[in-house]
Protein backbone atom coordinates (compact mmCIF):
# COMPACT_ATOMS: atom_id res chain seq x y z
CA UNK A 1 0.00 0.00 0.00
CA UNK A 2 2.89 2.49 0.67
CA UNK A 3 4.21 1.63 -2.67
CA UNK A 4 1.11 3.65 -3.67
CA UNK A 5 0.70 6.32 -0.92
CA UNK A 6 2.12 7.03 2.21
CA UNK A 7 0.42 10.19 3.91
CA UNK A 8 3.74 11.65 5.39
CA UNK A 9 5.09 11.45 1.81
CA UNK A 10 1.95 12.92 0.65
CA UNK A 11 2.00 15.79 3.20
CA UNK A 12 5.14 16.49 1.78
CA UNK A 13 4.45 16.20 -1.20
CA UNK A 14 1.61 18.97 -1.13
CA UNK A 15 3.85 21.38 0.88
CA UNK A 16 6.32 21.22 -1.91
CA UNK A 17 4.33 22.01 -4.37
CA UNK A 18 2.80 25.38 -2.84
CA UNK A 19 6.36 26.25 -1.62
CA UNK A 20 7.25 26.11 -5.67
CA UNK A 21 4.51 27.17 -7.15
CA UNK A 22 3.01 29.55 -4.46
CA UNK A 23 4.14 32.82 -6.23
CA UNK A 24 1.84 32.01 -9.38
CA UNK A 25 -1.40 30.78 -7.72
CA UNK A 26 -1.19 33.83 -5.29
CA UNK A 27 -0.69 36.00 -8.42
CA UNK A 28 -3.51 34.21 -9.87
CA UNK A 29 -5.95 34.56 -6.79
CA UNK A 30 -5.05 38.39 -7.43
CA UNK A 31 -5.54 38.43 -11.08
CA UNK A 32 -9.17 36.71 -10.23
CA UNK A 33 -9.98 39.47 -7.74
CA UNK A 34 -9.40 42.07 -9.72
CA UNK A 35 -11.51 40.88 -12.85
CA UNK A 36 -14.18 40.09 -10.43
CA UNK A 37 -13.82 43.50 -8.54
CA UNK A 38 -13.76 45.28 -11.91
CA UNK A 39 -16.88 43.50 -13.37
CA UNK A 40 -18.91 44.10 -10.09
CA UNK A 41 -17.98 47.94 -10.38
CA UNK A 42 -19.37 47.48 -14.23
CA UNK A 43 -22.61 45.68 -13.49
CA UNK A 44 -23.32 48.43 -10.80
CA UNK A 45 -22.35 51.37 -13.21
CA UNK A 46 -24.72 49.86 -15.64
CA UNK A 47 -27.86 48.83 -13.34
CA UNK A 48 -27.30 49.17 -9.80
CA UNK A 49 -30.72 49.19 -8.80
CA UNK A 50 -30.90 45.60 -10.24
CA UNK A 51 -27.45 44.46 -9.50
CA UNK A 52 -27.80 42.28 -6.88
CA UNK A 53 -30.80 40.23 -7.53
CA UNK A 54 -30.65 36.63 -5.79
CA UNK A 55 -30.97 35.21 -9.43
CA UNK A 56 -28.38 37.44 -10.92
CA UNK A 57 -25.55 36.87 -7.86
CA UNK A 58 -26.44 32.80 -8.58
CA UNK A 59 -25.57 32.89 -12.20
CA UNK A 60 -22.28 34.87 -11.64
CA UNK A 61 -20.88 32.66 -9.28
CA UNK A 62 -21.44 29.70 -11.35
CA UNK A 63 -19.86 31.58 -14.49
CA UNK A 64 -16.93 32.39 -13.00
CA UNK A 65 -16.49 29.91 -10.94
CA UNK A 66 -16.46 27.62 -13.81
CA UNK A 67 -14.52 30.06 -16.20
CA UNK A 68 -11.84 30.17 -13.67
CA UNK A 69 -11.80 26.81 -12.96
CA UNK A 70 -11.13 26.08 -16.71
CA UNK A 71 -8.60 28.24 -16.84
CA UNK A 72 -7.21 27.29 -13.67
CA UNK A 73 -7.11 23.09 -14.65
CA UNK A 74 -5.76 24.07 -18.28
CA UNK A 75 -2.71 24.71 -17.17
CA UNK A 76 -1.52 23.17 -14.12
CA UNK A 77 -0.05 20.24 -16.03
CA UNK A 78 1.28 22.07 -18.49
CA UNK A 79 5.27 20.72 -16.66
CA UNK A 80 4.87 17.64 -18.24
CA UNK A 81 4.92 18.38 -21.95
CA UNK A 82 8.27 20.49 -20.96
CA UNK A 83 11.31 18.45 -20.97
CA UNK A 84 13.52 20.32 -18.03
CA UNK A 85 10.35 20.61 -15.54
CA UNK A 86 8.98 17.51 -16.78
CA UNK A 87 11.50 15.24 -15.79
CA UNK A 88 11.61 16.53 -12.74
CA UNK A 89 8.33 16.59 -11.94
CA UNK A 90 8.31 12.57 -12.91
CA UNK A 91 11.56 12.20 -10.62
CA UNK A 92 9.98 13.56 -7.76
CA UNK A 93 10.36 10.66 -4.58
CA UNK A 94 6.14 10.11 -4.67
CA UNK A 95 4.20 7.61 -6.41
CA UNK A 96 2.14 8.61 -9.71
CA UNK A 97 -1.40 8.30 -7.05
CA UNK A 98 0.23 10.89 -4.93
CA UNK A 99 1.08 13.22 -7.66
CA UNK A 100 -2.46 12.38 -9.12
CA UNK A 101 -4.31 13.16 -5.76
CA UNK A 102 -2.11 16.10 -5.28
CA UNK A 103 -3.14 17.49 -8.61
CA UNK A 104 -6.98 16.96 -7.58
CA UNK A 105 -6.52 18.33 -3.91
CA UNK A 106 -5.69 22.02 -5.43
CA UNK A 107 -8.20 22.06 -8.61
CA UNK A 108 -10.82 21.07 -6.80
CA UNK A 109 -11.28 21.70 -3.31
CA UNK A 110 -8.91 24.11 -2.79
CA UNK A 111 -9.76 26.14 -5.66
CA UNK A 112 -13.00 25.96 -4.83
CA UNK A 113 -12.96 27.59 -1.52
CA UNK A 114 -10.53 30.36 -2.51
CA UNK A 115 -12.96 31.02 -5.19
CA UNK A 116 -15.57 31.22 -2.57
CA UNK A 117 -14.13 33.20 0.11
CA UNK A 118 -13.03 35.88 -2.99
CA UNK A 119 -16.80 35.79 -4.07
CA UNK A 120 -18.10 36.85 -0.87
CA UNK A 121 -15.60 39.27 -0.24
CA UNK A 122 -16.70 41.01 -3.32
CA UNK A 123 -20.17 39.87 -3.32
CA UNK A 124 -21.20 41.01 0.46
CA UNK A 125 -20.30 44.85 0.18
CA UNK A 126 -21.45 44.30 -3.63
CA UNK A 127 -25.14 43.47 -2.50
CA UNK A 128 -24.89 46.35 0.11
CA UNK A 129 -23.97 48.82 -2.37
CA UNK A 130 -26.57 47.83 -4.83
CA UNK A 131 -29.59 47.76 -2.20
CA UNK A 132 -27.88 51.50 -1.25
CA UNK A 133 -28.65 52.58 -4.48
CA UNK A 134 -32.16 51.20 -4.93
CA UNK A 135 -32.80 52.42 -1.59
CA UNK A 136 -32.28 56.14 -2.79
CA UNK A 137 -34.06 55.54 -5.95
CA UNK A 138 -36.78 53.99 -4.26
CA UNK A 139 -37.32 57.16 -1.71
CA UNK A 140 -36.70 59.79 -4.57
CA UNK A 141 -39.37 58.08 -6.60
CA UNK A 142 -41.53 57.68 -3.18
CA UNK A 143 -41.44 60.89 -2.29
CA UNK A 144 -42.79 61.77 -6.73
CA UNK A 145 -45.78 59.61 -5.09
CA UNK A 146 -45.26 57.41 -8.21
CA UNK A 147 -47.35 54.13 -7.27
CA UNK A 148 -45.45 51.44 -7.82
CA UNK A 149 -43.59 52.75 -5.15
CA UNK A 150 -45.79 52.49 -2.60
CA UNK A 151 -44.91 48.92 -1.85
CA UNK A 152 -42.76 48.18 1.06
CA UNK A 153 -38.68 48.46 0.59
CA UNK A 154 -37.16 44.92 -0.02
CA UNK A 155 -33.60 44.50 0.21
CA UNK A 156 -31.32 42.48 -1.89
CA UNK A 157 -29.86 39.37 0.27
CA UNK A 158 -26.63 37.61 -0.01
CA UNK A 159 -26.97 34.59 -1.47
CA UNK A 160 -26.31 30.90 -0.01
CA UNK A 161 -24.96 28.23 -1.85
CA UNK A 162 -27.06 25.72 -0.30
CA UNK A 163 -30.31 27.57 -1.47
CA UNK A 164 -31.85 27.78 -4.56
CA UNK A 165 -34.04 30.70 -6.01
CA UNK A 166 -37.39 30.15 -6.91
CA UNK A 167 -38.00 32.60 -9.83
CA UNK A 168 -41.66 32.57 -9.42
CA UNK A 169 -41.67 33.49 -5.85
CA UNK A 170 -38.20 35.16 -5.36
CA UNK A 171 -37.92 33.03 -1.99
CA UNK A 172 -35.28 30.44 -0.99
CA UNK A 173 -35.81 26.62 -0.75
CA UNK A 174 -33.59 23.97 0.35
CA UNK A 175 -33.03 22.34 -3.07
CA UNK A 176 -29.59 22.23 -3.57
CA UNK A 177 -29.34 18.86 -5.26
CA UNK A 178 -31.18 20.67 -8.21
CA UNK A 179 -28.74 23.18 -8.46
CA UNK A 180 -25.90 24.05 -6.86
CA UNK A 181 -24.91 20.30 -7.38
CA UNK A 182 -25.92 20.24 -10.86
CA UNK A 183 -23.95 23.27 -12.19
CA UNK A 184 -21.09 21.54 -9.90
CA UNK A 185 -21.25 18.46 -11.75
CA UNK A 186 -20.98 20.46 -14.85
CA UNK A 187 -17.83 22.14 -13.49
CA UNK A 188 -16.19 19.24 -12.58
CA UNK A 189 -16.49 17.63 -15.50
CA UNK A 190 -15.26 20.42 -17.46
CA UNK A 191 -12.26 20.76 -15.19
CA UNK A 192 -11.40 17.15 -15.89
CA UNK A 193 -11.57 17.79 -19.90
CA UNK A 194 -9.28 21.03 -19.68
CA UNK A 195 -7.03 19.47 -16.75
CA UNK A 196 -6.67 16.28 -19.22
CA UNK A 197 -5.80 18.73 -22.03
CA UNK A 198 -3.23 20.19 -19.82
CA UNK A 199 -1.55 17.39 -19.84
CA UNK A 200 -2.29 15.96 -23.57
CA UNK A 201 -1.20 19.53 -25.69
CA UNK A 202 2.44 20.22 -25.67
CA UNK A 203 1.97 23.52 -27.06
CA UNK A 204 -0.94 26.03 -26.67
CA UNK A 205 -2.29 23.53 -24.32
CA UNK A 206 -5.42 25.99 -23.00
CA UNK A 207 -6.45 27.13 -26.88
CA UNK A 208 -6.29 23.47 -28.15
CA UNK A 209 -8.41 22.40 -25.41
CA UNK A 210 -11.27 24.92 -26.01
CA UNK A 211 -11.04 24.02 -29.66
CA UNK A 212 -11.18 19.85 -28.99
CA UNK A 213 -14.08 20.49 -26.63
CA UNK A 214 -16.39 22.57 -29.54
CA UNK A 215 -15.69 19.98 -31.81
CA UNK A 216 -16.81 17.13 -29.31
CA UNK A 217 -19.90 19.28 -28.41
CA UNK A 218 -20.79 19.64 -31.77
CA UNK A 219 -20.34 16.01 -33.14
CA UNK A 220 -22.43 14.74 -30.11
CA UNK A 221 -25.02 17.58 -30.70
CA UNK A 222 -25.38 15.98 -34.00
CA UNK A 223 -25.27 12.48 -33.53
CA UNK A 224 -27.68 13.34 -30.62
CA UNK A 225 -29.96 14.88 -32.91
CA UNK A 226 -29.97 12.36 -35.48
CA UNK A 227 -30.15 9.71 -33.26
CA UNK A 228 -33.92 11.15 -31.38
CA UNK A 229 -35.08 13.86 -33.70
CA UNK A 230 -38.54 12.31 -33.85
CA UNK A 231 -38.74 11.60 -30.04
CA UNK A 232 -37.81 14.58 -28.46
CA UNK A 233 -35.43 12.95 -26.19
CA UNK A 234 -33.19 15.85 -25.83
CA UNK A 235 -35.94 17.51 -24.17
CA UNK A 236 -36.45 15.36 -21.53
CA UNK A 237 -32.57 15.27 -21.02
CA UNK A 238 -32.53 19.07 -19.94
CA UNK A 239 -35.95 19.01 -18.01
CA UNK A 240 -34.66 16.18 -16.22
CA UNK A 241 -31.33 17.10 -15.34
CA UNK A 242 -32.17 19.84 -13.88
CA UNK A 243 -34.98 18.40 -11.95
CA UNK A 244 -35.40 15.23 -9.12
CA UNK A 245 -38.66 13.72 -10.98
CA UNK A 246 -38.17 10.52 -12.50
CA UNK A 247 -38.73 9.85 -16.02
CA UNK A 248 -42.18 8.28 -17.19
CA UNK A 249 -42.28 7.09 -20.89
CA UNK A 250 -40.60 4.71 -23.34
CA UNK A 251 -36.93 6.53 -23.79
CA UNK A 252 -36.57 6.38 -19.89
CA UNK A 253 -33.17 3.75 -20.14
CA UNK A 254 -31.55 5.98 -22.79
CA UNK A 255 -32.99 9.63 -20.66
CA UNK A 256 -31.67 7.88 -17.54
CA UNK A 257 -27.72 7.10 -18.81
CA UNK A 258 -27.71 9.73 -20.41
CA UNK A 259 -28.50 12.21 -17.36
CA UNK A 260 -26.22 10.48 -15.09
CA UNK A 261 -22.92 10.51 -17.47
CA UNK A 262 -22.78 13.37 -18.39
CA UNK A 263 -23.55 13.99 -14.24
CA UNK A 264 -20.60 12.50 -12.71
CA UNK A 265 -19.29 9.49 -15.74
CA UNK A 266 -18.00 11.85 -17.63
CA UNK A 267 -15.96 13.97 -15.49
CA UNK A 268 -15.09 10.71 -14.27
CA UNK A 269 -13.22 9.33 -17.47
CA UNK A 270 -11.24 12.28 -18.23
CA UNK A 271 -9.99 11.97 -14.89
CA UNK A 272 -8.96 7.87 -15.22
CA UNK A 273 -7.97 9.11 -18.69
CA UNK A 274 -5.29 11.76 -16.96
CA UNK A 275 -3.99 9.36 -14.37
CA UNK A 276 -2.80 6.78 -17.08
CA UNK A 277 -1.38 9.60 -19.07
CA UNK A 278 0.17 10.81 -16.25
CA UNK A 279 1.55 7.21 -15.52
CA UNK A 280 2.93 6.33 -19.45
CA UNK A 281 4.70 10.06 -18.53
CA UNK A 282 6.57 8.66 -15.48
CA UNK A 283 7.41 5.50 -16.94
Amino acid sequence: MQAYFNFSRFKKLVFSHWTEYKKRYLLFVIALFGIMFFGAICILLVDGRYAASEELQYALFHFCWITSACIFSGTFLSNLNDKSKGITYILLPTSIFEKFLCTLLYTIPVFFIVFTLLFYIIDIPYVALSNYIKYQDYLQSHSNNFGQYNNKFEPYKVISLFYDVQHETNLYSITTYRAFLQFFFVGLSLQAYFLMGSAFFKKFAFVKTILSAFVIMLFFTVYTFLMVKNNHVPERIVDNYFSAKPFIDSYYWICHAYVWYFKIGLGILFYIITFFHMKEKEI
